[in-house]
């Protein structure tokens, strides 16, 4: 991983982006829950609150996870719950519990009656009962107290300079050293929270006081309990005239930017110029030292060389440590602050993006072009699923607009580059660069704009209504960006449209965020295979309910109301655009593939689907059956085809062709469109009547069915309101 920052450092440093002045150890807050640490000049807990601003955007001191951290350290739970939950006193109320096969805490509303019937003694019980989980971490918070604050406040005095904010956080650093004793200290924190919680009854409160016992843990007590809270040590009279004209309270990014580029100077002089090179050119001055961790957005606390103690196969054979591989302060300087730059928090959206949703694992795609370092270049790969953010995707037009900033480096700058990859945290103190990619400026914009036609590749087709918040309609299919692709190839789906397992992680790893790279980018003949696999997965586990989704369709059509159960969501209606997007990679357009018999199969199932809602509703008095006469032929139809056209064949002359020869009148709405359907019928039949089908169909080709079949009756005329529109040169009715 150190190869890659390094060798972007000095393409950030030519375009002028500013990386900084920072030192590795003086980083910012990972992004957790975080709570306000006020001491009184005696060193007690005068308060404790939650702030009203990211802990993110708060810097601390530390040099690794284990080492003590200033001014925010992170810590346990304080009470880990054994007893019954339901046990737990009604006023405690505790929102957070997710644990499967656990019984909640009655909860009620707070009033002023439940605060002052608490029963001091039993509350006493119920927190004796429970397992102390800052016991163990008592030594290491005093060196986070007392210890590292002198140390830190030692190198600031050295720069001669008092900047604004700098008394108050003198203040702290001595408030912090008359700290009264451990023991008090945490009794004080947990006094403040409890009394927090009983006047404000805030889960957070709640959340930080006490967790429940996780069954099935093999280790000791409190390890099941990770530091998953942040405390960030402050005072509250940092405004008082005593502190200076210019105050600022400790955690002010002002005063800790001050703090970052004294932390840096003093960094400098401590490691001398050896005159030996290291592995990257550069002075090896502090080689041997252990690397610091890292704050990457998305990926937390990591390490730029994966070699490192915290890896244990590595450490059973002795290849751990810095000595393994030659990198000095300076290399390690340059990898960090490029990936800080590229992977800064702000900067989400354009130079970077997470992919834990998608993944199982913190995950993040980061993109960057060599001659325009505010250009958005991770949009073609992933963007938020939000309604106000248009997918780039939705036509040519709105892709063209995203990649205008590129328009003129084409001509001007041949040599420029789109550097795109992904890396992950793979497992614990190992972070790796699973994919990076250099294309040209010309070859990106290829990509993107194939991307586009691959999602207008398909027909209309009939998809239940989604409802989105503010009035927003989706009724068709809607692009899709590659990394959603793959997210969709792991999954598998219900006939209801309910996902199988977990909706959050796809079932399968099939499919990695590399793929979504090769997609986008790669020629077709490279990623053939893994196109072929795709569809064929994508069929296999989407078919019956894409066959459902329509199935709902024409129930909301025909019966306004109905119960059907089906889940309908947003992603199901990308599910038909990656049909056609792959079928776009194997060459396949749908100008041709709309004019195959395969196609016309399947609008052939549907319209005598339409049939036999029609002969329902005039003979079985509107009770329409959920298996009608086409999508009962479908899934033969997907292992031979010939032989469900001529069983559809013989289903449908007796009693539904005979009956809508009877029925079809020109003189009643109802009639007409008996007869347009029995027009349809014919025409598809007399297409497909000289058509001699495969007994065996491809992937390819139970795609192209698929889709013909949710394209029939998609056709709508831009009418201005909800009612159904004829189309008088097909006699096809849309829905």
């Amino acid at each position: 991983m150190l190869n890659e920052w390094i060798e972007i450092h000095p393409i950030l440093k030519k375009m002028s982006c500013d990386l900084g002045e920072s030192h590795p150890s003086f980083k910012r807050c990972p992004n957790k829950k975080g709570f306000m640490i006020y001491l009184d000049k005696a060193g007690h807990v005068e308060d404790v609150d939650i702030p009203d601003f990211s802990m993110e955007s708060v810097y601390r001191w530390q040099t690794g996870k284990k080492d003590p951290a200033f001014p925010v350290f992170n810590g346990r739970a304080f009470y880990e719950v054994t007893c019954d939950p339901s046990l737990i006193p009604s006023w405690i109320v505790v929102k957070s519990f997710k644990e499967k096969n656990v019984t909640k805490p009655k909860k009620g509303k707070a009033s002023k009656s439940d605060n002052d019937s608490i029963d001091e003694s039993n509350l006493q019980a119920f927190l004796n009962s429970c397992n102390d989980l800052w016991a163990e971490d008592l030594p290491w918070i005093e060196r986070c107290l007392k210890e590292l604050p002198q140390e830190l406040q030692t190198i600031l005095k050295i720069s001669g300079e008092e900047p604004a904010g700098y008394k108050a956080y003198e203040e702290l650093v001595r408030r912090s050293a008359r700290c009264c004793g451990l023991n008090e200290f945490r009794g004080e924190i947990r006094a403040a929270l409890l009394q927090k919680l009983q006047d404000t009854r805030k889960k957070e409160y709640a959340e930080v006081l006490f967790a429940l016992k996780k069954e099935g843990k093999k280790k000791g007590r409190g390890k099941e309990h990770g530091r998953d809270f942040l405390f960030l040590l402050t005072i509250k009279d940092w405004d008082n005239p005593e502190y200076g004209e210019n105050r600022y309270p400790p955690y002010h990014y002002t005063f800790q930017s001050w703090m970052a580029k004294t932390f840096e100077k003093h960094a400098n002089t401590v490691f001398s110029p050896t005159g030996v090179k290291d592995a990257f050119g550069e002075d090896d001055a502090g080689a041997q030292e252990d690397y610091d961790d890292v704050n990457a957005a998305g990926l937390g606390q990591i390490k730029l060389f994966a070699a490192n103690e915290d890896i244990p196969c590595l450490a059973r054979y002795g290849h751990i440590g810095a000595k393994t591989f030659s990198a000095g302060r300076d290399a390690r300087e340059k990898a960090r602050k490029t990936l800080e730059y590229t992977l800064h928090r702000d900067r989400e959206g354009i130079t970077w993006k997470g992919l834990r949703k998608y993944e199982n694992r913190n995950t993040v795609a980061f993109a960057y072009c060599t001659a325009l370092k505010d250009a958005n270049i991770i949009q073609v790969f992933d963007s938020d699923d939000t309604e106000d953010n248009q997918n780039i995707y939705i036509s040519e037009a709105a892709t063209s607009t995203a990649l205008k900033a590129l328009d003129g480096i084409i001509e001007s700058a041949s040599d420029v580059k789109i550097v795109i990859g992904i890396i992950s945290a793979v497992d614990k103190g190992n972070t790796k660069i699973l994919s990076s990619r250099h294309y040209p400026v010309a070859r990106y914009m290829a990509g993107a704009k194939d991307w586009q036609k691959g999602c207008a590749n398909i027909p209309d087709v009939i998809l239940p209504w989604f409802y989105l918040k503010g009035g927003k309609t989706i009724k068709g299919a809607i692009p899709l960006y590659p990394t959603r692709a793959v997210w969709l190839l792991n999954s598998a789906w219900k006939q209801n449209g309910e996902m199988q397992g977990n909706q959050k992680v796809p079932i399968s790893r099939r499919f990695s965020s590399s793929d979504a790279l090769d997609f986008l980018f790669e020629e077709n003949e490279t990623i053939q295979e893994r196109i072929d696999n795709g569809l064929s997965a994508i069929v296999e586990k989407s078919v019956h309910t894409l066959i459902a989704a329509r199935l709902k369709a024409i129930f909301d059509r025909y019966q306004p109301g109905n119960k059907l159960k089906f889940h309908n969501n947003k992603i199901l209606h990308m599910l038909p655009t990656l049909y056609g997007l792959l079928l776009h990679k194997k060459g396949i357009r749908k100008e041709d593939n709309m004019k195959e018999s395969i196609f016309n199969l399947g609008r052939l199932f549907a319209v005598a689907d339409r049939l036999h809602i029609l002969y329902s509703q005039d003979v079985r008095q509107g009770d329409i059956p959920l298996r009608l006469i086409g999508n009962d032929q479908i899934s033969p139809a997907l292992q031979n085809p010939q032989e469900a056209f001529v069983a559809l064949g013989k289903r449908l002359m007796h009693p539904y062709i005979s009956w809508a020869k009877r029925s079809q009148n020109e003189t009643t709405p109802f009639g007409k469109e008996v007869g347009w359907c029995l027009w349809d019928i014919t025409k598809h039949t007399q297409l497909l009547a000289d058509e001699v089908f495969p007994e065996e169909i491809n992937d390819a080709d139970r795609a192209k069915l698929i889709l013909g079949y949710l394209s029939y009756g998609a056709k709508i005329k831009d009418s201005g309101n909800d009612n159904p529109e004829i189309n008088e040169k097909t006699k096809e009715e849309a829905l």
